[in-house]
């Protein structure tokens, strides 16, 4: 209602009949131009009407501003209406108060959002409202009980930044997550890609209250780098070596960034070979799992002059199905010299433990079957399926999986 009656009263003022405004003459400002008194609306008695103060001259700095009446009205109706808005309708959600809880790496960021919210909605508070406005809606914890006794915003400030304008403190809390880190192993890409990811973090948060010559200072630098592996400290020496002693800071954010991108690829790539491992190991034992269960023998039988062709599965299939019991021979030793285990070749722990080559080549010495590695003249082969799929080569030629397990196909040709 107080809005609407200032409106009215200006309206009125502005549609007066002066001999400056039947001939249309007006200054810059937009106030009329007449020698005799004008009245204007009384912002603090609407029902009244006052004049001008002494020493007006319409359309100077002295009196109204350049830009007219209606901006005056126009700032003293804001006025009202934000302080009406900040101060008594908070509790509404109608503005976004900065908050601040006494951590030292929320200090600088709590000051710049203070000053953008004072530019949004609170030019036109007093200096007491301003006050109000930070102890009920945005200062918690500590920070609000060393502000209680304080009533103007320069004893706030003032008390606040003595309590927590601390770089050295900031830069502890920004750094805590790391100090709990063991220092990394090497090849760990996984905990270094983590690693520097908290570091760009903190740099970040540093950056946008300018306080990034302490977080990327020579001390902060080297208490990091005891934490890295050692391929990482020699790379970081390197790149230090184009720069003065203490000027490291202006080379450091842009290797953990370089550095964090590397990282990040390398675990991408160590994540998805493990998940590549697991889906197979689940797949070979749904498939152990299938041949052990009462219903797999069950079903029509193929009729017996139809041969069947070998099956061919993945590797970890294969090495799901080794880690069965072994079997044992009936009284013969191993062909391995030295070897006095009982079991057959595929189960000997000797042949298994030895290197590709090493299987490859006392296969080839003794004239083993390749695709069960038992003797021809003495027992008939019956390997029907779980064949070497590791190498190109592998898939024409069936052959049991321990010939060329671990084994390069270049190294295998080459062999061949």
């Amino acid at each position: 209602s107080q809005e609407r009656t200032l409106r009215a009263e200006f309206e009125a003022a502005r549609a007066a009949k002066t001999p400056a405004a039947s001939h249309g003459l007006r200054a810059p400002g937009g106030i009329p131009t007449t020698s005799r008194p004008y009245i204007y609306p009384n912002l603090e008695n609407p029902g009244q009407r006052s004049t001008p103060p002494t020493g007006y001259i319409p359309g100077t700095p002295g009196g109204q501003p350049a830009a007219g009446m209606e901006d005056v009205l126009g700032n003293v109706i804001r006025s009202i209406s934000s302080i009406a808005d900040v101060s008594t309708r908070a509790d509404k959600a109608k503005v976004s108060w900065p908050k601040f809880g006494g951590k030292y790496v929320d200090w600088y960021t709590f000051k710049s959002e203070w000053a953008v919210f004072v530019l949004e909605h609170g030019r036109h508070l007093r200096d007491e409202e301003l006050v109000r406005c930070m102890k009920e809606h945005c200062v918690r914890g500590q920070a609000l009980k060393m502000i209680q006794h304080a009533k103007t915003m320069p004893r706030v400030w003032q008390v606040l930044d003595n309590a927590y304008d601390r770089p050295e403190l900031y830069v502890l809390e920004v750094l805590e997550p790391l100090r709990d880190i063991r220092p990394i192993k090497e090849h760990d890409h996984v905990k270094l890609a983590a690693f520097y990811s908290e570091v760009d973090a903190a740099i970040s948060l540093a950056a946008d209250v300018n306080m990034s010559d302490h977080v990327n200072g020579v001390h902060v630098i080297a208490e990091l780098l005891l934490k890295l592996p050692e391929e990482e400290k020699r790379l970081w020496t390197t790149r230090r070596t184009n720069v003065a002693v203490g000027r490291e800071a202006v080379l450091w954010p842009g290797f953990v960034r370089e550095r964090l991108d590397t990282a990040n690829l390398q675990a991408s790539r160590v994540m998805a070979e493990e998940a590549r491992r697991g889906s197979r190991t689940e797949a070979g034992a749904k498939e152990e799992k299938r041949k052990s269960s009462p219903a797999s023998g069950r079903g029509r039988s193929k009729s017996p002059g139809k041969a069947r062709s070998p099956r061919r599965s993945n590797v970890n299939a294969a090495r799901a199905e080794r880690k069965a019991a072994p079997r044992r021979r009936n009284g013969a030793s191993c062909i391995i010299e030295g070897c006095r285990c009982e079991f057959y070749l595929k189960d000997c722990p000797r042949y298994r433990e030895a290197d590709a080559e090493s299987r490859l080549r006392l296969a080839e010495e003794q004239r083993l079957c390749r695709r069960c590695l038992g003797h021809p003249a003495r027992q008939l082969c019956h390997a029907r399926g779980n064949f070497c799929n590791v190498l190109e080569a592998c898939k024409d030629k069936p052959h049991h999986i321990l010939l060329h397990e671990g084994m390069s196909e270049a190294r295998y040709l080459k062999i061949e």
